[in-house]
């Protein structure tokens, strides 16, 4: 099983926008083959929205960033992001 945690650091007054936009990745993202958990979570004090998945294995995350890349999504999401701190995914294999 794989973790992933992806930050995004909002622009200043788009909080709502980004997450009416992120609600149909969600959704369907739920439904992909190897998806065990997908959460959009958020942080008010830093302003920062995070995605906190949970991947049966490696192959079923790689299907879904393919599926993510070859979308609008990664576009309009960066539009509402500070993209000058615009942290990598973080990865962690459970190991219990």
């Amino acid at each position: 099983m794989l973790k992933v945690v992806a930050k995004r650091h909002l622009l200043p007054g788009v909080k709502e926008a980004y997450f009416s936009l992120v609600k149909p990745l969600v959704e369907q993202t739920r439904q992909e083959p190897g998806c065990i958990d997908y959460a959009l979570c958020y942080n008010e004090a830093e302003n920062t929205a995070a995605m906190i998945e949970t991947w049966q294995d490696e192959a079923a995350l790689d299907a879904h960033l393919q599926k993510l890349r070859a979308s609008e999504f990664p576009a309009k999401m960066n539009a509402l992001t500070d993209m000058t701190c615009a942290p990598s995914p973080e990865k962690y294999y459970c190991i219990y």
